[in-house]
């Protein structure tokens, strides 16, 4: 029981870590050592979590350019 608790608080503190590579952030690295630095808190895990997000990878082709007729 204890096995499978640990293994749930492992994969949960290591979201961030997870979005970061699946969004292809641009600051994979800083996203990961701020998780594993300060992902025990709250606040650390919160932050890595809106990081990886935030600073995800835009497509190129996504921003519309408008021309005038």
């Amino acid at each position: 029981m204890l096995t499978l608790l640990c293994c749930v608080v492992a994969v949960v503190y290591l979201v961030p870590t997870w979005a970061a590579l699946a969004l292809h952030s641009k600051k994979k690295g800083q996203i990961v050592v701020l998780n594993l630095l300060t992902g025990w808190t709250v606040a650390g895990w919160c932050c890595a979590l809106t990081l990886a997000v935030l600073w995800r990878h835009q497509d190129e082709r996504s921003p519309v350019v408008r021309t005038r007729s």
